[in-house]
């Protein structure tokens, strides 16, 4: 995982998220890759995650918005 611009400078934090999105990645069909995470202490302590397609991955918005409903229920309400 890509993880090489970040928001936070936590060691902990860090290694919170790339396991959460580890764990993500291996629950959904398509090959998806975290891109980057956003740390948003101000709003509620959210944190963003964005993925990205892995292997020349293309998805119809459909697909796509079908993808971000599966994602967000895995991660669960921090993110």
């Amino acid at each position: 995982m890509n993880t090489n611009i970040l928001y936070s400078t936590s060691p902990g934090l860090k290694d919170i998220i790339c396991e959460t999105a580890a764990r993500m990645v291996k629950h959904v069909e398509r090959p998806l890759a975290l891109i980057e995470y956003i740390i948003l202490p101000d709003f509620g302590q959210r944190i963003i995650l964005r993925f990205g397609p892995a292997g020349g991955l293309k998805l119809s918005f459909a697909e796509a918005d079908a993808l971000e409903s599966v994602l967000r229920r895995l991660a669960g309400p921090e993110y």
